[in-house]
This record gives C-alpha cells, sequence and structure tokens, in this order.
C-alpha cells in the first residue's frame, strides 16, 4: 500500500498544485502562499483516506481553513 499511496498522491499533487496554489494566491498575503499550500498537501497526505473521488473542493476547503 505504501508505494500505491506515494504514487496516487504524487498524482494527485501533479493535477492539483496549480490549481491550489492559484486559489491560495488570490486570498493569502504573498510571503504566506508557499506555506499555506505546503500545509494543505501535507494535510492531504495525513488524510488521503478521507479525500473525496473529486479532490480539488477538498483541497480548497483544506486551503482556506
Amino acid at each position: 500500500m505504501g508505494s500505491d499511496r506515494q504514487a496516487l498522491f504524487a498524482a494527485l499533487f501533479r493535477r492539483h498544485h496549480a490549481a491550489v496554489r492559484r486559489y491560495v494566491t488570490r486570498r493569502a498575503w504573498p510571503d504566506a502562499v508557499d506555506d499555506v499550500v505546503a500545509e494543505t498537501f501535507a494535510t492531504a497526505w495525513r488524510r488521503f483516506e478521507e479525500i473525496p473521488a473529486d479532490p480539488l473542493p477538498w483541497l480548497f476547503t483544506t486551503a482556506r481553513n
């Protein structure tokens, strides 16, 4: 499961990183963007099993919070 999870997470990251970064850039101070995006994906890694089939709204909500 470990390598499968890593591969699935890597695909999620590649597919949605740019959209999450754009979302955060519009809402956060410029100095905070990298930290918010990193924390969003760290949370996604920790809670990977909870991410729905359409992950982008979940990622946006996580970034907003």
